[in-house]
């Protein structure tokens, strides 16, 4: 811990991704809000909307990953972050006006993404830059539980601010949808803030072009090394199913079950991110706690992904209990929190730094770039089933998953590393 106290670099990296992760459950709130005031709460277009938001992660990440590799993961950093600024106070912008189309919601969901999707690869494969392996575990414990403490403040700050803001505009009568404005607008200052801190310890590197392949010719490289891998494939093939069957539903499904089912305002969803949050910092501390050795290490994600999916038959077989869901939430969180850190961790520690970035995005491509798909997908089918059958068979699927995970040995230790020639 002393190694981390000391680093500057890592100092102003933890409270730029903190001010940033801080204003973006702002967003995270006020998005599918405004969507389902909009839509006059229909799923679909909710659906497509966070698609829209989410389908940049599914191009853009393994782009932003070699752009990392090439241009640097600091100026990439700097680059999306200002973007995202830009763009956000732009969309602040045009609610303020009174433009806010579900078109528009969705192309500005896009943009968003964008810079997202781009800056994200950067952040990952900045630590194993700054400091040594022996420091990773605990600086990846230190930086994602500290994002998911603030997904407990932010989500709870956000549906406040919210709540005042809608009141103080209600009175004025500005407007029906100019609170979002001034909420979207908090998210740009915080992300601001953090990044005129990042930028006093971390200058414009200059990284000199040290391949001549294109774009294409790398990112063909970095899936050939993921996929020639002797557990890589594995890791990754699964991490996407999960993603499939567990994470990407809930992107749809939570907005709903707290306006749909629970009849609640925007404090009501902050209550449910939050208690995901609260699990996900507990995770990311038991991740530290227990260290697990990489033999163990696929045997631990399994149960605790077993776990999850009792978590979300739960979920949706309890959607009129706030408190119930909110226990199903932090379950889901602590599962979360323990495979993000240790995860992260496994790769980082076993990808060369030159090449880190890229292979970063394709991780963060299999963990995210299928979500806004199965997001979408939820929405639709949310049409044709109930929430309590169509979770069901979500859980059933990634609890057979987990159950045939355990019985293969591959699959069991996948966390036992083999080196790899490309």
């Amino acid at each position: 811990m002393r190694e981390l106290i000391q680093s500057k670099p890592f100092i102003a990296h933890w409270i730029g991704v903190l001010f940033t992760q801080l204003g973006s459950f702002f967003t995270l709130i006020a998005l599918p809000w405004l969507v389902l005031e909009v839509s006059n709460n229909d799923p679909v277009i909710l659906a497509i909307v966070l698609a829209a938001w989410g389908l940049p992660h599914s191009i853009l990440l393994l782009v932003g990953g070699v752009l990392a590799d090439r241009i640097g993961a600091v100026k990439l950093l700097i680059m999306s972050r200002v973007i995202f600024v830009v763009f956000t106070l732009i969309f602040a912008c045009s609610l303020w006006l009174n433009f806010y189309s579900i078109t528009w919601l969705a192309v500005s969901a896009f943009c968003l993404g964008c810079c997202s999707a781009l800056g994200n690869p950067a952040a990952q494969s900045l630590l194993p830059r700054i400091l040594p392996v022996s420091a990773l575990l605990q600086a990846n414990g230190v930086l994602m539980g500290s994002m998911q403490v603030s997904q407990v403040i932010g989500p709870m700050l956000a549906g406040v601010v919210i709540w005042q803001v809608k009141e103080v505009f209600s009175v004025s009568s500005l407007g029906s949808y100019d609170y979002f404005a001034v909420v979207f607008a908090i998210d740009a200052g915080l992300v601001f803030c953090g990044l005129c801190i990042f930028t006093r310890h971390f200058r414009w590197e200059n990284v000199p072009l040290q391949t001549k392949q294109s774009i294409t010719e790398a990112l063909k490289f970095s899936v050939t090394y993921c996929t020639r891998h002797y557990n890589f494939k594995v890791v990754l093939g699964y991490l996407m199913l999960v993603s499939i069957l567990l994470y990407g539903p809930l992107v749809t499904l939570i907005p709903l079950f707290a306006k749909t089912q629970l009849q609640l305002a925007e404090q009501g969803l902050s209550w449910l991110y939050a208690a995901q949050g609260i699990g996900a910092v507990c995770g990311a501390g038991l991740v530290m706690l227990i260290k697990p050795k990489h033999r163990h290490l696929g045997f631990y994600i399994l149960i605790g992904d077993a776990i999850a999916a009792c978590a979300l038959w739960i979920l949706g077989s309890a959607a009129q209990s706030l408190w119930v869901m909110c226990i199903a939430l932090l379950v889901m969180g602590v599962i979360a929190g323990f495979v993000m850190v240790a995860g992260m961790t496994w790769f980082q520690a076993h990808v060369e730094p030159k090449i880190l970035g890229s292979i970063v995005g394709v991780v963060l491509f299999c963990v995210h770039g299928l979500i806004p798909l199965s997001a979408m997908f939820t929405g639709m089918l949310i049409k044709l089933f109930s929430i309590p059958e169509l979770t069901t068979v979500l859980a059933l699927c990634t609890g057979l998953l987990c159950c045939f995970g355990l019985l293969s040995k591959r699959i069991r230790r996948m966390g036992k590393v083999k080196e790899v020639s490309v």
